[in-house]
């Protein structure tokens, strides 16, 4: 052959090698675009399809195949495509396993290629390695030793199989976090499902606890009501002593007090049990503070009970008399328990305007005794007293608060608290009344 000749044949040869480079790279290109898509519902296979895909658009090979590594070290094939079976491949790379062409690929790592044992062609073995680890290996069946005749091909192959071998990882783990957010899901859905039941039981158990308090309140108070009917009577004999007198007064007084409770437990027992509206009314608001603190205060010790009302304030307001002054007169009665010298103060200012409506502060203020921080997340509790040592020293079953903050809910308000021990608490509440 001439120089010519020659010449000629390699330019045809290096202008073969450029086209089928420039065709594998942009395989390569678009095979990243297309696994940026995967995630953990993507099948093994499905991959292993791409890849093949992408092989055989820059050189034609008759089979394609991939086996996997399984835990146990052995080898499964888990896709395969072309002219030859499962089987037939299998056969032939039995034989390139018994003369150590397999074993000489895995430590190669990279393209090795070997003439077929049955037919014509050459078998080529590449191992999928992802950093350290082995994931499997490749197995193709090409009409040509493109191994050896091609000086790009076994580089654009080992890059387009080291990319299959990145994704075959991180698609192993994302199945393999899949499977784990599936099985929190589970745990979730297990643990919702066993607080949902949770939460039913003490739903029953509050609603039974209401329904036997209740049950108990009445119960009381049929009895009370006779003793009170009976001590009036007798308070009425004209055969009494006065230490006979003073007796009765005592009876009365404490069965007054019993009746009080019975009468928080079954106000309690309805507003938690029921949703009852605001009955709005118009009333006069600075005139019922007043009456309220000169009717209901009772002077304890040395106590100075004020009074301070905004002078921007109208006469008169919708809103539920009776409510209202039942959540003042617990917050009253509070202070008053717990404020044993000083003062008690009522406030009440405006704290917004728009036409007729008026965003209104009650606030009761004290110079008691104050409260903890740690008390202050439970004081509101029913029940509960902040200082259980008070429980025989202070009257009362631990309702009085949680009762008024009940009652300011049902007016559409919530009840704070700011205190400070020895430096006394502010109680307060904002209310939106009309006024007229």
């Amino acid at each position: 052959m001439s120089q010519k000749d020659l010449l000629k044949e390699r330019n045809i040869f290096l202008e073969e090698e450029s086209r089928t480079t420039q065709i594998a790279l942009k395989e390569i290109l678009t095979f990243d675009t297309y696994f940026n898509e995967i995630d953990e519902h993507t099948e093994l296979n499905s991959l292993f399809s791409k890849t093949a895909d992408h092989l055989n658009a820059f050189t034609n090979f008759q089979s394609i195949a991939f086996q996997i590594l399984n835990k146990d070290r052995s080898f499964q094939f888990g896709f395969s495509s072309g002219s030859h079976d499962t089987i037939a491949l299998h056969n032939e790379l039995q034989k390139h396993i018994d003369n150590r062409t397999y074993a000489w690929a895995l430590r190669q790592r990279k393209a090795i290629s070997t003439p077929l044992h049955h037919g014509e062609g050459f078998i080529i073995v590449h191992a999928l390695f992802s950093k350290s680890a082995l994931l499997g290996m490749f197995i193709g069946i090409h009409k040509n030793n493109i191994i050896e005749t091609s000086q790009t091909l076994p580089d654009l192959l080992s890059v387009l199989l080291q990319r299959t071998a990145y994704y075959v990882t991180l698609l192993t783990k994302y199945k393999k976090l899949d499977t784990q957010v599936q099985g929190l899901k589970g745990e979730i859905k297990q643990k919702n499902n066993a607080l949902l039941n949770a939460l039913q039981q003490a739903n029953n158990l509050e609603t039974t606890r209401e329904q036997i308090l209740c049950n108990v309140s009445h119960e009381f108070r049929t009895p009370i009501s006779a003793i009170i009917g009976l001590l009036s009577l007798m308070k009425d004999s004209e055969n009494l002593t006065g230490e006979h007198r003073e007796y009765i007064n005592m009876a009365t007084r404490s069965a007054g007090c019993i009746m009080g409770f019975i009468d928080d437990l079954l106000l309690y027992v309805q507003l938690k049990s029921s949703e009852r509206p605001p009955l709005a009314a118009p009333h006069r608001l600075k005139e019922n503070l007043i009456s309220l603190l000169s009717e209901e205060w009772n002077t304890q010790g040395n106590i100075n009970a004020s009074l301070i009302y905004d002078f921007r304030l109208r006469e008169t307001y919708l809103f539920d008399l009776k409510m209202l002054n039942n959540a003042l007169r617990r917050l009253l009665n509070n202070a008053q328990k717990f404020t044993p010298q000083g003062k008690i103060q009522l406030l009440v200012h405006e704290v917004s305007k728009h036409n007729n409506v008026s965003c209104i502060k009650f606030q009761v203020s004290d110079s008691g005794i104050g409260i903890a921080d740690r008390d202050k997340d439970y004081i509101l509790q029913a029940f509960t007293q902040a200082d259980l040592s008070n429980t025989r020293e202070k009257e009362g079953i631990g309702i009085g608060l949680p009762l008024a903050s009940l009652i300011i809910e049902t007016l559409g308000s919530q009840l704070h608290c700011e205190s400070e021990v020895g430096q006394g608490s502010n109680f307060s509440f904002t209310l939106t009344l009309t006024g007229l």
